[in-house]
């Protein structure tokens, strides 16, 4: 929770929906050997109520969750460790960040030119608390992330108005660390990804002698799914299933997702309405650009729920199965073979022989067929 607080002045979250599974428990058959978990649930007891998130733990692990509003904004954080302290797991769920500077003065957030930049401050967080020190970074990749059809058929960005330019960018980043713990060598992994756009403006206010220079940047960046991962610098085969367990089986819940947009598209209005208050030559221009971003981010915000889902599919080793009620289950690639009985229990082997139902009695247990990615 530390991480971000003293890293983000103010958080918006930007739902991304995922297959919400009701999994309560997952039972590894005896055959082929297997994962036992249960459920943690990340619960907004602030203001709703609701529990907004859900997590697979596997035995053994410790889990911390926390969930913090503050004003309209709010931080979610899942973590988790073993006993020992040799392995820890984080996962930050997607937000938004916002940067604004006026006249050369920062007023908000900081500035991201790239999705490292984001990852930077994150590791000297991580520094600061004693989660890692010493570190050297060994890997560093950040590069723009291919176009959906999606969008490529996005309205381009606006063309310059007197001094207004925009740049949007879409990156994958990944930072990979060397550090020491108890004379250990050890290892820690973070990435994300990054949605932003950014917008300069300089213009001149009012004419003749009256006149004055204005300038202004504006930044609007979706960031995340956000994972940090702490190991030994040799792990467990073991304890890499587990993790992938636990980063794979992240489900925002629907009812706490549709909560989210009607807030965002509330203080949007209210941020809309806000500018109002400036001069009538700047409050023309930004409407026309306000109304562009909110298209823009709407139409990313459609892809980005299928996008972020198959990324994490990807990098996490995790696969999508159809029950034989139709719905969509996320469960990991450690297993060949999935049952469940529908009401939310589950049995995975990599045995091709093994049936539930003859082999342990399951009755009412039918096998998951896999499902294919998304584009």
């Amino acid at each position: 929770m530390a991480l971000l607080k003293s890293l983000v002045a103010a958080v918006v979250f930007v739902p991304v929906t995922v297959a919400c599974a009701a999994a309560a428990t997952i039972t590894a058959a005896p055959k082929g050997g297997g994962t036992s978990c249960t459920l943690a649930k990340i619960v907004d007891s602030q203001r709703t109520g609701m529990v907004a998130f859900t997590y697979l733990v596997p035995k053994g692990w410790e889990p911390k969750t926390s969930f913090t509003w503050n004003g309209q904004s709010f931080i979610s954080d899942f973590k988790a460790s073993t006993p020992d302290g040799q392995y820890t797991v984080e996962h930050l769920q997607p937000l938004s960040m916002a940067y604004g500077a006026s006249n050369g003065r920062v007023m908000q957030g900081f500035r991201i030119a790239s999705g490292t930049d984001f990852l930077h401050g994150l590791v000297g967080q991580m520094e600061k608390s004693g989660m890692v020190s010493n570190a050297r970074v060994t890997e560093e990749y950040n590069a723009d992330a291919p176009l959906t059809e999606i969008e490529k058929n996005l309205p381009k960005p606006l063309p310059s108005i007197g001094g207004m330019q925009q740049r949007t960018f879409n990156q994958s980043a990944f930072l990979k660390l060397s550090f020491e713990k108890n004379g250990q060598p050890m290892v820690a992994s973070v990435g994300t990804t990054v949605y932003g756009t950014f917008l300069s403006n300089n213009m001149q206010l009012g004419y003749g002698r009256t006149s004055t220079q204005y300038s202004s940047e504006n930044g609007s960046y979706v960031i995340g799914p956000t994972l940090v991962v702490i190991s030994p610098a040799n792990p467990s085969p073991a304890k890499v299933h587990e993790i992938q367990i636990m980063a794979s089986s992240s489900q925002m819940t629907p009812s706490f997702m549709n909560y989210c947009a009607r807030l965002a598209l509330g203080m949007s209005e209210a941020q809309y309405k806000a500018t109002k208050e400036r001069g009538k030559q700047l409050i023309q221009q930004m409407r026309e650009q306000t109304q562009q971003i909110h298209d823009n981010f709407m139409d990313e915000m459609a892809r980005k729920d299928a996008d972020t889902h198959e990324f994490c599919n990807y990098l996490l080793d995790k696969q999508d199965y159809t029950d034989h009620s139709g719905n969509l289950v996320t469960l990991p690639t450690a297993y060949d073979h999935s049952w469940s009985d529908g009401n939310g229990n589950f049995v995975l082997n990599d045995d091709p022989t093994f049936n539930p139902k003859k082999d342990m009695g399951m009755l009412g247990y039918q096998e998951l067929q896999k499902t294919p990615a998304f584009h």
